[in-house]
């Protein structure tokens, strides 16, 4: 399952609302961490970096621990990673493989509006 948010005034508000759907729906899902653990794909901008802060501190808050990944990360696969519950793409250019990675692992994913 892809969500993805069509809020598109600027990339800086995607990601705010990105964060803000991480936090939502770790609220109303509260079991959705079985394994304990969130993977966020990012850029290597500084606002990638700042967007993957924001999500790992919401994710802490409810428990859980951020598997930090980059594209390059992932072009060996992830099959023999530890499993993840949640994928966020926090930066549009990931959001292709963050598919790919949410379809390995079986998890829903939270993404950025691509252009």
């Amino acid at each position: 399952m892809t969500s993805t948010l069509i809020h598109r005034p600027s990339l800086d508000d995607d990601r705010a609302a990105l964060v803000e759907s991480v936090e939502h729906l770790l609220v109303v899902k509260p079991d959705l961490l079985a394994n304990g653990t969130v993977a966020v794909l990012r850029g290597f901008d500084r606002a990638s970096r700042e967007a993957r802060d924001a999500v790992t501190a919401v994710v802490r808050a409810h428990g859980g621990q951020v598997l930090d990944l980059t594209v390059a990360s992932c072009a060996g696969g992830v099959q023999d990673w530890p499993v993840v519950d949640l994928v966020v793409a926090v930066s549009r250019s990931t959001v292709a493989t963050a598919e790919t990675v949410a379809r390995t692992w079986d998890a829903p994913l939270l993404a950025v509006a691509p252009l």
